[in-house]
């Protein structure tokens, strides 16, 4: 050969060996970038047939001459030469096809099939499908059967060179290596999810415990979920479930551990008292298997976490059974650690990730064992490879050795969807039913949720069948007590007689309403739907409503009232009650809808009669204070010339006429007094003080008043307070006296002999008054009139012993203002008794007073100077006369002008001043002259003298800058009593000097 040709061939051997490598380094690449085994190998086979140009490329499985037929996984093909991928259909092994794969897998390396090759192409190839040429090699991947790679020349007889069989064999070696290694991987990730579906589908917490020197376990979900915690808050080792343990069980944990790793106990079985996140007590039983290595030592743990606070109630009954059950599991276990140990002993030559996956089946068919799920595994025969003990118990087995068994020789009378079930799992499709009613051998219903999934082997072929079983029989109640519930309250929501809306806050539409809601408002249910809230309130906008819209929904309940247009236009008004709630996670307002048109309407009208009421009420009030100042002016001056004549009368028959005339005008005095009170407590104007007063002295100063009149009619007035009542109370005691007044009155007027008794007590809360009598009583049929207002219970009584029928009246109404209540019994012929009960504390540091204990020196004191202001010369008259006699001085004036001008001119001691005067009146007389003492200093006490008996004119006064208030008529005690008052506080503040020191 000369030396041109040698340079040629040699850069032909160069380029094939470019080419080829350039081609293997193109399948590579592909082969590396798949991570699935029918991708990488449609892409593999797509990089080739660009290489070879060739017709068809294919891969055949399995390349087993005894199979029946044979089928072509992947194939790449001209759209003019489909083949059997292409076409879906299986080709018959025999009668040329086995010869094919003998031959093939006799050979070392590629193999040329034609027309004269031993064996040629038979028929069926040629006529069904074109072949005319055909290479194919036989690949031996490290898992399942044999495959076979092949190419098809159809359009004409093709010769393969050496360098296209040399390139068909690298490719088919690295198929091979790419097949072992993704095979491997894709059994590998299947087993992991067989054990993962187990392990989320599991009731127990699931642990492992891989290095026994480590505090680092691994938990399952469920774990968490069973102490209440997340799995961020806790760490799963031994150390925390030690600190959750209750203090009794802690310190059992070490102990109980080690002795286990000491013994030859294979299983652990451990039971603790814990506390869950939320504070609930828990039984806890730890239950795991250790494995040791070949010397016995302790290697790791794996196990399960169950709740068992339900069945610890019953332990007890179900000791003897648990033990029996234990033995039987003991006995199981090591028989399958021998087996497992057998396993190992005889595999140890596989590679890493076919042990990997070997033992997660076991560890699959040991947790179905001890699931606390009912979990069931089978061959494809069906029949039984594990069972947990639940699947035993709920299926009433007993303990019954399952495995090798028929799973239709155990339940002869199985229904025939479940079989068909478990024929379509068998066929690789996952089964479930999510309810499925199941009728026991006793007759007994059951509801079940089941599901049936294939499993693989290590070859990617189906295993068999994993049945899971979960009696859901009280979901099943409680679901359809639930729908029960849900239909109750559907037709309470319809037929409610309320309108009941629920309003989305984003847009505010009706998203759900009731008959009534729109019938009410005069609309259909389509035209409801299509409104919102804006279109019918009638009282606030749709901004104002906006605003609103967050207190709502920050609320509990909330109620408000709102107009709302109706379909007619009419405007009606309603009472809107409703909350926030949540369904479906989305908030929404709850709206409930009154219509209290006629209650507004009723009480507008009660409104105007009860401010035509209060106008009436106000009428008769002003008519009644102005003629008590036109009684009181006259009747002051009758009383006061009366006081004055039987001071100075001699002849006894004047005095007594004089005694008379007195007695009537006070009987007239506490006439006007009563209808001014009654006038008071109808307005709720009286108003009641708060102030400390000695019990005792209250109580003694009423019956004084009484002790002549009883001695004349030679009755008995005897007085009883008991130990435990404190002398000091606060209380109103000048309303006390007149109420006291009046029941102590009323005795001593209707009891014609015998006895009267006032006796006080004392309870926890109330201070306790009983006026007991001797006198004629009252009839049961009567007492409910007793406190009624102008009521006598008989006219005769009023001829009798006179009175207007307010004192008892107007005595309930005070006990009602002072907190408390008067109340009567009675027994015609034998007596009453009348019971006043009012809520008086006890005052503060009572018995503490310190009065200045030191006297002062007395030195006569210069006459007191009195100025009085009064319009009426016939009173200013006669109070000069009943002041005559004391150590003071009277000057007098007309009006309120001639007050100022005589204060502006000398300094008094006090002024008595009349309020309705010609001019200035007495309340602006009162003012400049407290507007000249703010500039020059000093203040000189001013006392009311007036007519006017209200409590606002007291309270006008007052606030006018008066220092008390004294209405008219007047008698000298209560006069004299009054300047005394507040010439003696003058005194005492002229002194507080000498009784500070």
């Amino acid at each position: 050969m000369n030396e041109p040709n040698i340079a040629r061939c040699a850069a032909e051997a160069e380029q094939q060996r470019s080419e080829f490598f350039e081609c293997m380094d193109r399948i590579n690449r592909v082969i590396h970038q798949s991570d699935d085994v029918e991708q990488m190998l449609w892409r593999v086979l797509e990089s080739a047939f660009g290489m070879f140009g060739c017709d068809r490329i294919w891969l055949f499985y399995p390349c087993d001459p005894e199979a029946p037929t044979y089928r072509i996984p992947v194939e790449i093909t001209r759209p003019e030469y489909p083949g059997a991928h292409a076409l879906d259909v299986e080709v018959p092994m025999k009668p040329m096809g086995d010869r094919f794969c003998a031959k093939v897998l006799a050979a070392d390396g590629p193999v040329v099939f034609g027309p004269a090759t031993d064996p040629p192409i038979f028929p069926e190839l040629s006529e069904r499908f074109g072949v005319r040429s055909q290479l194919s090699m036989a690949l031996y991947p490290r898992v399942g059967k044999p495959w076979m790679l092949g190419m098809h020349q159809c359009s004409h007889a093709r010769d393969w060179s050496d360098a296209e069989q040399r390139l068909f064999e690298g490719l088919g070696r690295r198929i091979a290596e790419g097949l072992s290694t993704l095979l491997l991987l894709r059994d590998l990730r299947q087993s992991q999810e067989r054990l993962n579906l187990a392990v989320t589908g599991s009731r127990e917490g699931l642990w492992d415990w891989p290095d026994l020197d480590q505090d680092a376990m691994w938990w399952s979900p469920r774990v968490y979920e069973m102490f209440g915690y997340r799995p961020d808050e806790l760490k799963p080792a031994q150390s925390t479930l030690v600190a959750l343990a209750s203090l009794e069980d802690q310190e059992r944990f070490w102990p109980t551990f080690q002795a286990f790793l000491n013994s030859d106990e294979a299983v652990y079985d451990f039971q603790f008292r814990a506390r869950s996140k939320a504070g609930e007590e828990l039984w806890i039983g730890s239950r795991g298997r250790l494995v040791r290595d070949s010397k016995g030592r302790p290697l790791r743990m794996s196990g399960a976490f169950e709740d068992i606070t339900q069945r610890r109630r019953v332990e007890d009954e179900l000791e003897s059974y648990r033990l029996q059950l234990e033995r039987l599991v003991d006995e199981r276990t090591a028989e399958l650690q021998r087996a497992n140990d057998q396993l190992k002993r005889a595999n140890r030559e596989l590679e890493h990730a076919g042990q990997e996956l070997r033992h997660s089946e076991e560890r699959l068919r040991l947790f179905i064992k001890h699931a606390p799920a009912a979990l069931a595994m089978f061959d494809r025969d069906m029949r039984y490879l594990a069972a947990s003990h639940r699947w035993k118990t709920d299926f009433g087995l007993g303990d019954r050795d399952l495995i090798g068994l028929w799973q239709y020789e155990v339940f002869p009378d199985m229904p025939d969807h479940w079989k068909e079930a478990n024929d379509r799992a068998l066929a690789g499709e996952v089964t479930k039913v999510d309810e499925d009613r199941y009728e026991r051998p006793d007759g007994s219903v059951q509801w079940l949720r089941w599901e049936a999934r294939p499993w693989h082997d290590a070859v990617g072929g189906i295993g068999g069948i994993v049945v899971a079983c979960e009696d859901i029989t009280a979901i099943k109640i409680a679901e359809q007590a639930r729908r029960d519930s849900e239909s109750q309250l559907q037709i309470l929501f319809e037929k409610s007689p309320l309108s009941i809306v629920l309003v989305d806050p984003a847009d505010m539409h009706f998203v759900r309403f009731n008959e009534k809601a729109h019938t009410s408002l005069g609309y259909s249910r389509e035209e409801f739907a299509r409104l919102c809230v804006f279109d019918l309130d009638n009282r606030y906008s749709a901004e104002e409503i906006r605003a609103i819209l967050p207190k709502l929904q920050n609320s509990d309940w909330h109620q408000f009232e709102s107009t709302v247009r109706t379909a007619a236009g009419e405007t009606r008004d309603f009472q809107i009650t409703g909350q926030v709630v949540e369904i479906g996670g989305k908030p929404l307002l709850l709206q409930i809808l009154e219509d209290i048109s006629e209650r507004k309407a009723m009480e507008r009208e009660l409104r105007q009669a009860k401010d035509s009421a209060e106008e009436a009420n106000r009428a008769k009030s002003d008519f009644l204070a102005t003629m008590s100042h036109e009684i009181r002016t006259p009747l002051t001056v009758v009383m006061a010339g009366i006081e004055h004549l039987l001071h100075n009368a001699a002849d006894p028959q004047q005095k007594a006429v004089l005694e008379m005339v007195d007695n009537s005008a006070e009987r007239l005095h506490i006439l006007i007094e009563d209808i001014l009170d009654f006038s008071r407590i109808e307005a709720r104007r009286l108003e009641i003080h708060r102030e400390p007063f000695n019990v005792r002295d209250c109580l003694d100063n009423t019956l004084e008043m009484f002790l002549m009149q009883a001695r004349d009619k030679g009755l008995e007035l005897a007085t009883e307070i008991s130990p435990d009542v404190p002398d000091t109370f606060c209380g109103d005691a000048d309303r006390l006296a007149q109420v006291l007044i009046n029941l102590v009155g009323n005795a001593v007027k209707f009891t014609p002999a015998g006895r009267i008794s006032v006796r006080v007590d004392r309870d926890a809360q109330n201070l306790l008054f009983r006026v007991e009598d001797t006198d004629i009583g009252i009839a049961q049929d009567q007492l409910g009139r007793l406190f009624e207002s102008f009521s006598q219970l008989d006219s005769s009584l009023t001829r009798k012993y006179g009175g207007t029928g307010l004192g008892l009246a107007i005595s309930k109404s005070l006990a009602e203002l002072m907190g408390g209540s008067l109340s009567v019994s009675s027994e015609q012929g034998k007596g009453s008794k009348f019971s006043l009960t009012l809520p008086l504390q006890a005052a503060p540091g009572e018995g503490e007073f310190a009065p200045c204990a030191e006297a002062v020196s007395v030195v006569e004191p210069s006459p007191a100077l009195i100025l009085l202001v009064d319009d009426d010369p016939q009173v200013r008259k006669l109070v000069g006369l009943i002041l005559e006699g004391g150590n003071w001085q009277v000057t007098t004036v007309s009006s309120g002008a001639e007050a100022v001008e005589k204060i502006l001119e000398q300094r008094f001691d006090l002024v008595l001043m009349d309020l309705q005067m010609p001019g200035m009146d007495g309340l602006e007389a009162t003012r400049i002259i407290r507007e000249v003492e703010a500039k020059s200093g000093g203040h000189t006490p001013i006392v009311a003298l007036t007519a006017h008996a209200r409590i606002d004119y007291k309270e006008q006064c007052l606030a006018a800058g008066m220092d008390d208030f004294l209405s008219k008529p007047v008698n000298k005690k209560k006069l004299r009593g009054m300047l005394e008052k507040h010439l003696r506080d003058s005194v005492e503040d002229a002194s507080s000097l000498s009784c500070g020191r």
